[in-house]
């Protein structure tokens, strides 16, 4: 068998690595923060644009998540989705994407 494209390699390495894991749960972590944060009009009205741009940097870490965990199955996106939590990160991630469909607080009052 021959050995797997380097970009597939380096990416098989980086999402079995435990700095990866950790730094996503860490991006996790901060992600219910702000929506914690996000349920105070308060915070909400005084910082509602950090707020927006920090979601936003969220948003790209949890997709570049996604790009480098697909490409360590080798391009194969129907071999990663048969796996339980691939399939709910993937959906949750882009259901984010949909205008409409995320998390939004002021929805929630």
């Amino acid at each position: 068998m021959s050995s797997p494209h380097p970009l597939v390699a380096w990416c098989q390495r980086t999402s079995e690595s435990g700095r990866f894991q950790v730094a996503i749960i860490l991006v996790i972590l901060v992600n219910a923060a702000l929506v914690g944060l996000e349920t105070s009009a308060a915070l909400v009205a005084r910082h509602g644009h950090l707020f927006e741009v920090l979601n936003g940097i969220v948003l790209v870490i949890f997709l570049a998540e996604l790009a480098i965990r697909i490409t360590a199955y080798g391009w194969r996106v129907a071999a990663f989705l048969r796996d339980d939590w691939n399939l709910f990160d993937f959906v949750v991630v882009m259901a984010s994407l949909v205008p409409g469909v995320g998390y939004r607080p002021e929805r929630a009052r």
